[in-house]
């Protein structure tokens, strides 16, 4: 990704073979060929000029975010061989600028955007590679996992387009192997609920299976393997025996499973925070560790700060049994699992009587 505007060639070709040699190092851990993965350099808000510099470099697929600067960039440059991917969030407004622009999408999700990306490249005599954006975590564009093969099946009805694989973005996570379990997995539903989250994780697997088959990923049974079917229990630290006190003869033992007690949070138990700033969020996380409800308005917020905002609080109720709700325009309620906001209250925050006093 060129997070920051290269200055010249020698920087282009520096920072790419930091980033090559640490695909073939993963590659290698993986046991894969290096060569079978695609680099895609993401230019958003990047001039033509440092693109020309990447394609030079070797680099031989693009990634916009808008399709304006996809457009331009496309246009700049029109002798490169390039991949133009688009990777932004595919809208039925823009679908046909897309269209006219983009050879691969990786965005695809509602049905009424993929229509009109299909139909426009049709018209063209254009067929676009496309990816299904799969949002697991109910914060981002993109289909519920429970809906790919649904989509699958509607995208390769139509023509113009072709149907290539999957996509996803997982919140972020403080390492890289924290992300893992967000490609193949939906997230578990409320704590103690072992048995409803092990028919989840089946019943995703299967759905992934299902789509990946559809796909011709995979051709049967053995081919998909769940990387957490393996996964070892963490080791269980061993206590020091304790003398067994004995009952009285005839006596019955009762055991009452006590639940955690819920508060009900009120406008002064509910903190509201209004992050410019990606390193604010550490007030979000401290909030909401202690157990207060969390308004984050994201009104003002720049877009790849919030984007990045939303990947930190999907993570940060996901690791801590919580919850998260878009209750209005950029405006997310973040719920810990021993809270509950009353409705009078739900209906203040829907209304904007909380975030709008900021």
């Amino acid at each position: 990704m060129l997070r920051h505007m290269p200055a010249s060639r020698v920087d282009v070709t520096t920072n790419l073979r930091a980033i090559r040699e640490a695909i073939r190092s993963a590659a290698e851990r993986a046991g894969r060929d290096p060569a079978t993965v695609e680099l895609v350099a993401a230019a958003k808000t990047v001039p033509p000029e440092p693109v020309a510099w990447v394609v030079e470099a070797g680099v031989r697929s693009i990634g916009h975010n808008y399709a304006q600067e996809l457009r331009a960039s496309r246009l700049a440059l029109p002798d490169l061989d390039v991949r133009w991917h688009y990777i932004g969030a595919l809208q039925a407004g823009t679908a046909h600028q897309v269209a006219d622009a983009a050879d691969v999408v990786q965005t695809v999700g509602g049905e009424r955007a993929a229509r009109r990306l299909a139909g426009r490249a049709a018209r063209s005599g254009r067929v676009l590679d496309v990816l299904i954006e799969v949002d697991f975590t109910g914060a981002r564009s993109g289909v519920p996992p429970e809906r790919a093969p649904a989509t699958a099946d509607l995208v390769t009805a139509l023509e113009g387009v072709h149907l290539r694989g999957l996509m996803t973005i997982p919140p972020l996570t403080p390492t890289a192997e924290g992300a893992r379990p967000w490609f193949v997995r939906v997230p578990q539903g409320a704590p103690g609920n072992d048995r409803r989250r092990e028919q989840e994780d089946k019943g995703m697997a299967g759905v992934w299976k299902k789509t990946l088959n559809y796909l011709g990923l995979v051709e049967d049974e053995e081919d998909f393997v769940d990387e957490f079917s393996d996964a070892q229990p963490a080791p269980v630290r061993q206590m020091r025996p304790q003398p067994v006190r004995d009952m009285p003869a005839g006596s019955e033992g009762i055991v009452r499973t006590i639940a955690a007690p819920r508060t009900t949070a009120g406008p002064s138990a509910i903190h509201k925070s209004e992050p410019r700033r990606f390193n604010e969020a550490r007030d979000v996380a401290d909030r909401f560790k202690e157990g207060t409800a969390v308004i984050m308005n994201l009104q003002s917020t720049e877009d790849p700060i919030a984007r990045r905002l939303v990947d930190f609080a999907s993570g940060l109720v996901y690791g801590l049994d919580g919850k998260i709700e878009l209750v209005a325009n950029r405006v997310y309620l973040l719920t810990p699992a021993n809270v509950e906001v009353s409705a009078e209250e739900r209906e203040k925050i829907a209304g904007g009587m909380f975030y709008n006093q900021f």
